[in-house]
């Protein structure tokens, strides 16, 4: 059955209004944690870390899921190499989730090097597990209704929409990594103890939000579905047009 076009507009609406819902609330969770609960900037760059890495498998089964249901040709081809390079669908995604995993991981050491050594002392670096804890709680019940949402229209969405979900994740190791050299300058030279949080949390929330723009652009819009050629057939015979009229 053909799907009304007011229908598909209003769909597709509501679906950019949930994706731009799980931003807002995955960006609010560590700012209620450190301003409302007094969690340390230590703690939220832990917390972004585990976050980059639920995130990175909360994508691979969105891949596993839409492939199944669309059998798009695109994911034959490596998400790393831009298309390019045709690779089979598992080797494709062990690619992604282990490019993501190993990145968060020299991040992880990086992190530590710079919270063990050179700010050791600073009240700033504490690591609360409590409260890492209640933080990856949040994030993932936030993830897993997000992903119950996708799942209501998963089989009509085209593949740039999870391309740039990939893409938009990959986004995230730059921003990371630029919180935490930042950071670490503004405490050292400058004494700011939040530092590394209010350079992180302003850059992720601009890449967050810069990121559904740009899926927005770059996702083509769905045309609705034809509809069966014998009930059109059907149709014209009922209005007169399939040959001759009927009063003729």
């Amino acid at each position: 059955m053909a799907e009304h076009p007011s229908a598909a507009s209003a769909a597709s609406a509501l679906s950019r209004a949930f994706a731009l819902i799980q931003v807002l609330a995955l960006n609010a969770v560590p700012l209620y944690g450190v301003y409302v609960l007094g969690w340390s900037w230590g703690t939220v760059l832990v917390l972004y870390c585990c976050e980059t890495v639920m995130g990175t498998f909360f994508i691979a089964f969105r891949m596993i899921l839409h492939r199944r249901l669309t059998h798009d040709r695109r994911y034959a081809y490596s998400l790393l190499s831009g298309g390019g390079e045709k690779v089979s669908f598992p080797r494709a995604l062990l690619e992604f989730v282990g490019m993501m995993l190993f990145a968060t991981f020299v991040h992880g050491l990086f992190l530590g090097v710079i919270l063990g050594l050179m700010l050791k002392g600073q009240p700033g670096t504490a690591i609360e597990l409590p409260a890492i804890r209640k933080g990856l709680e949040a994030m993932a019940l936030i993830m897993a209704g997000s992903l119950a949402l996708d799942c209501q229209s998963l089989r009509k969405r085209p593949f740039a929409w999870i391309e740039s979900l990939a893409q938009r994740s990959i986004g995230r190791i730059a921003v990371i990594q630029l919180a935490i050299i930042l950071g670490g300058i503004g405490i050292g030279r400058y004494g700011i103890s939040k530092a590394p949080f209010v350079v992180f949390a302003i850059v992720k929330l601009l890449i967050d939000l810069g990121g559904l723009y740009y899926a927005e652009r770059a996702t083509p819009k769905l045309a609705p579905v034809p509809a069966p050629a014998a009930k059109i057939d059907r149709v014209r015979k009922r209005r007169g047009v399939h040959g001759r009229s009927r009063g003729r």
